[in-house]
């Protein structure tokens, strides 16, 4: 999956510059949705960030995430973060497949466009 955003003013942390947390909640959605492409639901077991320069406000952020392997009903995910095609920032991630309507009751799976 691929996507972009800028980097408004309103995500900035230390000065000039995106609050890692952003960061992290960006990573944590852009691998979490892998699942739902392929009408799974998977939830967060384990997010790792690795943040290699400040990414400043103003900048355009290119996005790419991949599912790199399954066992049982573990994801394994990562993605990167690059401005001008200079890696920025990068994630991995573990994510496990649920069943949408126990986890978070019934009729999720409506809800959330998925086959029971």
């Amino acid at each position: 999956m691929t996507g972009r955003f800028e980097v408004l003013p309103e995500l900035e942390g230390g000065p000039g510059v995106i609050h890692g947390g952003v960061m992290a909640a960006i990573f944590d959605e852009l691998q979490g949705v892998l699942g739902i492409v392929t009408q799974l639901v998977a939830v967060t077991a384990h997010l790792e960030v690795d943040y290699r320069k400040p990414i400043p406000v103003g900048a355009t952020v290119e996005l790419a995430s991949s599912v790199e392997g399954r066992a049982g009903r573990k994801l394994y995910t990562t993605a990167s973060a690059r401005i001008d095609g200079d890696l920025v920032a990068s994630s991995q991630g573990i994510f496990v497949i649920i069943d949408p309507d126990a986890h978070y009751g019934e009729g999720a799976s409506r809800t959330l466009g998925i086959s029971p």
